[in-house]
């Protein structure tokens, strides 16, 4: 690490290695659409598993931070790993949780790698609302989910179930959230005895929607579009398809994956342009950066 983030607002994400283009494409997009944001960029990942050449990658990005997730949070996760050999391979998940050390910001904007924004968010950072967030595929299909299982249900004991769930994959976090005894609790519910049912397969989105149940307010899923889900959405929200700002490619394919992206493409018209729109973001980003090296700038 070798700058001091003094910034008022943080953009955070996390990344590994099979999808460090992605974080490199959703911070290039969120600076471009975002020209108002002077704040920092955190990257959450562990180091050790990324080559010179990749954390190079990363910190082309002027103000940005590539943060280790803690010993605590690391020893937790590979013990998940060992009682539910489903998290193998879905470890990074949990690092999400390191938000909550980043106390030194008035926001937080967390993002997942696989987002793509194709407007500003700006007006999102005057709400006052500690967190804010969009609903995850339940919701939109008017469900709610069990709070032990965290499946999908219908409405019918509501002290058995959680309401109003969100994806994880944007939130916006206000500082009053960002504790230091938050993120304590947070990295406690890593442990066995909430993981005891080796059916459960949801991470980070999980643990969120435990923790801060009734404190999210849901904005509309034009800030976190998830095309997996485009058949719900677009039918508890029928005319936002020319409104989306951020498109979320939550769906096994990403877009940097070319094989699984081409044998994922269809007769799905906005699936498509979502894939076109990510290329075409990638394109500016591979000319933002060689220019930024012929003139030995970092990336704004």
């Amino acid at each position: 690490m070798n700058y001091r983030a003094d910034g008022k607002y943080c953009l955070a994400t996390v990344t590994t290695s099979s999808y460090l283009i992605g974080t490199a494409v959703l911070v290039h997009s969120f600076l471009e659409k975002n020209n108002w944001f002077d704040g920092d960029i955190v990257i959450i990942t562990e180091t050790k598993n990324l080559s010179p050449s990749e954390i190079d990658i990363l910190r082309g990005f002027d103000r940005v931070m590539i943060v280790d997730i803690g010993e605590e949070l690391r020893e937790n996760i590979r013990a998940l790993e060992e009682i539910n050999p489903s998290f193998l391979g879905k470890s990074a998940r949990f690092f999400s949780l390191e938000v909550f050390n980043l106390e030194r910001y008035e926001k937080v904007l967390f993002c997942d790698s696989d987002l793509l924004f194709l407007d500003s968010i700006k007006h999102l950072f005057s709400d006052n609302q500690p967190l804010l967030c969009c609903g995850d595929g339940p919701y939109y299909q008017g469900l709610n989910r069990n709070k032990y299982s965290f499946k999908p249900c219908a409405p019918k004991a509501p002290e058995q179930e959680l309401a109003n769930t969100f994806n994880a994959g944007l939130m916006l976090i206000d500082q009053s959230l960002i504790t230091r005894s938050n993120y304590q609790s947070l990295v406690d519910m890593t442990t066995a005895p909430h993981w005891t049912d080796s059916s459960i397969t949801h991470t980070d989105q999980r643990i969120f929607n435990l923790f801060f149940a009734g404190q999210q307010k849901l904005v509309s899923p034009v800030y976190n579009y998830l095309l997996a889900h485009q058949n719900s959405i677009d039918a508890a929200h029928p005319d936002i398809i020319d409104d989306i700002k951020v498109f979320h490619f939550n769906g096994a394919a990403k877009p940097w994956q070319l094989m699984r992206s081409m044998s994922a493409i269809d007769d799905n018209v906005l699936q498509f342009q979502a894939a076109i729109r990510w290329y075409q973001q990638f394109e500016r980003a591979l000319s933002h950066r060689h220019l930024a090296m012929l003139n030995g700038k970092s990336i704004r």
